[in-house]
């Protein structure tokens, strides 16, 4: 069964607004690590708390990152009227899966597929 106009609105609605909460996370989280920089008497052991946060942040903006990319793709989907089908098996998406997760690109069965796989 085919999408409505009114859940793919919803849908456009929540992904524009995801990716504006993560485009802010992301900006921020960067000018926090730039404005860390700059020491001039710190000790050994701070220095090495400071690297491991750095770490930790840079690991969340490559996250956030990717999933930004993903909600871009799911964008561009809903442009040109692919959204909603499966990269996989072509198949549609399941309304229930599209609405917990906006920028599916696979339905259940074949991410399990692919997460079986992985491991």
């Amino acid at each position: 069964m085919p999408l409505s106009k009114a859940f793919l609105k919803k849908i456009k609605k929540a992904l524009l607004q995801k990716k504006e909460e993560l485009a802010k996370s992301i900006s921020e989280e960067v000018d926090g690590i730039q404005g860390g920089q700059g020491h001039h008497l710190a000790d050994v052991e701070d220095l090495a708390s400071e690297a491991t946060d750095e770490s930790i942040v840079s690991s969340i903006i490559e996250m956030e990152s990717a999933e930004l990319e993903q909600i871009e793709r799911a964008l561009d989907a809903l442009d040109d009227d692919t959204y909603g089908i499966c990269e996989s098996c072509n198949e549609p998406i399941r309304a229930a899966r599209l609405e917990a997760l906006p920028f599916a690109d696979m339905c259940i069965d074949c991410k399990r597929l692919q997460e079986k796989k992985r491991f």
